[in-house]
């Protein structure tokens, strides 16, 4: 909050209600800061006092909300495997996806249920299908995560692959 037109300098001061919890007013500079600590809502009243006790009273309300989440995970993870042709072996990762997304990152692990590491970003929030291409022997757990608005998805459910 900024205060001009009168004498300077400028005091600050919180005359009824409360700020969110975890917030505070600094009574110098105007400003508000500090990390909300609950869902709330708050109306308050800020009044300004100049130098020559001029003063004036505003009243505010600030509301805090849920925190933002992420979009829905992608769900209906499936694997297959081809052994033949170009690239091969092949692992192909299948899913479904809801609402309107910006990517899909794919992560893989040789442990089911932890250790998984990006491997590949699908830029296209459409997509329900990666190919990953030449893939060695083994047994490998995969994750897809779906992005939007710059907010990442929790896992999907765990597919797995055995590449012989």
């Amino acid at each position: 909050m900024q205060a001009s037109g009168g004498t300077t300098p400028y005091v600050l001061s919180l005359t009824t209600g409360a700020l969110p919890s975890g917030l505070s007013l600094n009574v110098n500079t105007g400003e508000i800061s500090g990390t909300p600590t609950l869902e709330e809502s708050q109306t308050f009243t800020v009044t300004v006092t100049d130098a020559v006790s001029d003063a004036v009273s505003q009243t505010l309300t600030i509301n805090i909300g849920p925190e933002a989440t992420g979009p829905e995970a992608p769900t209906g993870l499936s694997a297959s495997v081809k052994t033949k042709g170009k690239n091969a072996p092949k692992v192909t990762l299948s899913w479904s996806t809801v609402g309107t997304l910006d990517s899909f990152n794919i992560y893989k692990s040789t442990t089911s249920g932890s250790g998984y590491s990006l491997i590949d970003s699908v830029l296209n929030g459409t997509a329900t299908s990666y190919v990953e291409t030449s893939v060695p022997s083994g047994t490998y757990y995969y994750v897809v995560t779906a992005i939007a608005g710059g907010a990442e998805s929790v896992y999907s459910n765990e597919t797995n692959a055995v590449v012989p």
